[in-house]
């Protein structure tokens, strides 16, 4: 567990997250866009009718992506939680 929180935690991902970031921040302040991942994309595409329904399928398919994230991360908490308690107290 502690290998894959590690890769999934690591420099590679965090600089994906940081790109992602940034993109979202230049758009939000620059171009007074709202903060959601799909803002760049309709603000760039915002006469195209395909835009908006592909922009809210990326900001559900966002909030999916982070709620599986975080449970992911609290169940390989929880089994170092019991692991450590295991072995501190013998039960």
């Amino acid at each position: 567990a502690m290998s894959l929180a590690l890769h999934v935690w690591g420099i590679p991902a965090w600089s994906l997250y940081t790109i992602g970031g940034l993109v979202m921040a230049y758009f939000m302040y620059q171009h007074k866009t709202e903060c959601t991942p799909s803002a760049p994309l309709q603000y760039a595409f915002k006469h195209k009718k395909w835009a908006k329904p592909l922009g809210i399928m990326i900001t559900g398919i966002a909030i999916v992506s982070i709620a599986m994230s975080v449970s992911s991360s609290i169940a390989m908490a929880s089994v170092q939680i019991s692991s450590g308690l295991k072995i501190i107290t013998g039960m």
